[in-house]
């Protein structure tokens, strides 16, 4: 079906399943959201807007009595989206696969609308907060998602208010359309997910934003490495190319030994995945990927002290030694235990941060211990220089 002219179905009402599939709207000399406008309208047995293309589209008020399915629908200039809630109290807009090129995705005054836009298209599109009943991302799910010239730095309250996660949604299973999935946990698929998130807001100058999304996806690398190590098979659907291959998309389960479930990557393969969940943990741990400075300094406190500790219960004095150690617990709540771990401290301080010596260690075993300590230090310290130059390069 082709609409040359205005086209308008404001507060009409479709008692049977309605179906404009791979129709086009073309767009008329207004240039408004009236060229296709379905305002007001009610569609008792849903609606399947399936691969349509609009140049303007109005769902404003539009009740969907089950599915509104726009799977696949191409929205050249603006679209506003802002449905009445179903029988249930929500309703689901269907976006997988679509490309919206701008408009506004809302909520109904009573209940709650839920948006899928997993392998969609976004582009500037404004998300409406108002009458929200879920924080703001809540009710939207960006998954394997391209974004291009979505500006999150326009939501980014809304973004921290939910922990700067996108990729899932509080719709309830009655809504979740037949071929979808309530949740996605595909790691391979999630890492994709927020490395697109992360270069949209870095093309935008959100270093908050891209630096989230950073962290977001090198949790989700981090889990994808030790899913290849214990044996799962997660590259098969990781990255989605149409809609109709939605409802596999975390279809990985825990291998028990069958063919079919099983990664084809080697024992060599996993031996290295290993390990790139083993350094990516170290950084997760040390530094937030290079994000979260105060890390390292609560890092480097705790090791400061753990070594002085260790100077104080290890034999590690001697005649001449600058260490003191305490040899019961109880010593511990005297003066001299007092001054013995002060001391002690004073000297892990001191090589941890000037990595040598500040002193004499009285035996082989303090020297090793002190070793140790200025060599764990000089990985710390250039894991400052290493935050503070991403901090720089942004």
């Amino acid at each position: 079906m082709l609409f040359h002219e205005v086209t308008t179905f404001a507060d009409a009402r479709f008692r049977d399943g309605a179906s404009f599939r791979a129709a086009q709207f073309e767009a008329t000399a207004n240039m408004h959201e009236e060229d296709a406008d379905f305002g007001g309208a009610v569609f008792e047995a849903g609606a399947d807007f399936g691969r349509v293309t609009f140049a303007y589209a109005n769902f404003r008020g539009t009740t969907f009595g089950e599915a509104a399915t726009f799977v696949g629908v191409t929205v050249h200039e603006s679209a506003a989206f802002r449905p009445e809630a179903g029988e249930h109290g929500e309703t689901l807009v269907d976006l997988r696969d679509a490309a919206v090129g701008g408009g506004t995705m809302g909520q109904p005054e009573a209940g709650s609308a839920f948006y899928d836009l997993t392998d969609a298209v976004v582009g500037s599109v404004t998300l409406d907060h108002s009458d929200s009943a879920h924080p703001l991302f809540d009710h939207f799910r960006f998954c394997n998602t391209d974004f291009e010239g979505f500006d999150f730095s326009a939501h980014k309250a809304h973004l921290a208010e939910n922990g700067w996660s996108i990729h899932e949604f509080a719709a309830g299973d009655a809504v979740i359309p037949e071929g979808s999935v309530a949740a996605i946990d595909n790691p391979a698929t999630l890492e994709n997910t927020y490395l697109k998130a992360k270069n949209c807001a870095s093309d935008y100058g959100d270093r908050k934003a891209a630096a989230e999304f950073f962290i977001r996806e090198m949790i989700y690398r981090r889990k994808k490495n030790w899913k290849i190590a214990a044996g799962y098979d997660v590259a098969e659907n990781a990255n989605l190319a149409t809609h109709d291959a939605i409802d596999a998309v975390d279809a990985f389960v825990p291998w028990d030994g069958d063919a079919e479930d099983a990664s084809d990557v080697g024992p060599l393969g996993r031996i290295r995945a290993l390990g790139k969940w083993a350094g990516n943990n170290v950084l997760y741990q040390t530094c937030g990927y290079g994000e979260r400075l105060w890390r390292i300094v609560y890092i480097s406190s705790v090791a400061i002290v753990f070594w002085a500790l260790l100077y104080t219960i290890v034999p590690t004095g001697g005649e001449g030694s600058t260490l003191r150690t305490v040899t019961s617990a109880s010593e511990f709540a005297t003066p001299d235990g007092l001054l013995a771990v002060g001391q002690n401290m004073y000297f892990s301080t001191a090589t941890f941060i000037t990595l040598e010596y500040v002193g004499a260690p009285g035996s082989s075993l303090a020297r090793w211990l002190a070793s140790l300590e200025a060599y764990f230090g000089a990985l710390l310290i250039a894991l400052v220089v290493f935050v503070l130059g991403r901090r720089v390069a942004w």
